[in-house]
């Protein structure tokens, strides 16, 4: 139990909702990674899991093995790929455990092809093609040759072949064609020297929405499960909706006379006498210290109530003089719905030069997640 009433309230059943708007869109036949990399964004890898598990995804996808692990010890019995490197030495720990790991280099194949060896197990990968988004995996001028003598690793698996587009979520989808053409062309050139895949993936959120003539054997929309667009010019192709709302209470309200300053910095003067509440929430909780002076507005008794000063570590400070009335303990909804009037993510993200994605993800440890419809 939290006495503080700041909290991220994380509603799974819009989960439900957002997986069957996905899976109406790509078709039955199209397998749906559950990425949950980052704690699935931050709002609980093992809930949200659990709720993909439930309606019927077999497949999971992490960012990193310690996150593989964790979700393995979560329950989740199903096939889970981590879609970054991965450290040679964890390679035990994947067979062990039934986790694919991203095949970005030889070093990694030889790590499993040992490890299934000495247990006795078999080891799986999936083969990254690096079709121009500049991180990780083989170059297509070279894939082929490695390909080809990784798939001689005894124990080795080469379950699928994936690769990653970089602005799919961009209007003009130009070079994501072009990335497309490479793949294709590097898992022809395999098919060439015999070597075939049983799950061969491209689509990201972007991809899933933009282009679904490129689905292949699967989808990964890990924003589009929680609800979050990929950029705001991406076709919005399927309704989502997102599953997260930020909120907190009044903690403390006062008249503040005119003349004075608040807050860190002086930078907030009041012109009248003003209400003014405190509000338990701060930087440290992800409510971004980059947005104030901005313009930046939360709602109260279904209003918006402009933030002033500079947000604190721990506090905030909202002129609430519109309101008729307000009292400590009234709700306040820094990200989501009160009433008629929304915050939405774009709102917040544009204020501090980002996306939606990142908000979720900044919102720290000690605010607790509420989940509703379980």
């Amino acid at each position: 139990m939290s006495w503080r009433p700041t909290r991220l309230e994380v509603d799974l059943e819009k989960v439900r909702n957002n997986y069957r708007a996905i899976r109406k869109h790509v078709g039955e036949s199209v397998r749906i990674f559950g990425v949950v990399k980052g704690d699935a964004y931050n709002l609980g890898a093992d809930k949200i899991g659990r709720v993909l598990a439930d309606m019927g995804v077999d497949f999971f996808a992490v960012a990193t093995g310690d996150e593989a692990i964790s979700l393995r010890e979560s329950g989740i019995e199903s096939p889970i790929l981590v879609l970054g490197p991965s450290p040679y030495g964890i390679a035990e720990e994947y067979v062990r455990l039934g986790i694919r790991a991203a095949i970005n280099d030889k070093g990694i194949a030889k790590a499993l092809s040992d490890a299934s060896v000495r247990l006795q197990k078999p080891a799986y990968g999936h083969v990254k093609i690096d079709s121009g988004m500049g991180r990780i995996g083989f170059f297509p001028h070279e894939a082929a040759d490695a390909v080809e003598e990784i798939s001689h690793l005894p124990g080795l698996n080469l379950e699928g072949i994936f690769t990653h587009f970089a602005i799919s979520d961009a209007r003009d989808l130009t070079y994501t064609y072009e990335q497309h053409s490479t793949f294709v062309k590097v898992i022809g050139e395999l098919e060439k020297r015999g070597i075939t895949f049983s799950i061969k993936h491209c689509c990201n959120s972007g991809a899933t929405l933009a282009l679904p003539q490129f689905v292949m054997d699967g989808v990964r929309p890990g924003q589009l499960v929680v609800g979050m667009y990929p950029s705001k010019e991406v076709v919005r192709s399927i309704a989502i909706e997102p599953v997260f709302e930020f909120k907190t209470a009044i903690s403390a309200i006062r008249t503040v006379p005119a003349g004075k300053k608040l807050s860190y910095g002086l930078t907030y003067e009041t012109t009248a006498d003003e209400r003014i509440a405190v509000i338990p929430v701060g930087y440290h909780d992800g409510y971004s210290r980059e947005l104030s002076g901005k313009g930046t507005e939360v709602l109260i008794h279904g209003k918006r109530c402009p933030i002033v000063g500079r947000i604190c570590m721990d506090q905030a400070l909202v002129d609430v003089s519109v309101l008729q009335n307000p009292q400590i303990g009234d709700e306040v909804v820094l990200l989501g719905k009160q009433g008629e009037e929304t915050i939405t993510g774009d709102e917040i993200a544009d204020k501090i030069g980002t996306i939606f994605t990142t908000l979720p993800n900044m919102i720290g440890k000690r605010v607790p997640r509420v989940y509703l419809n379980e």
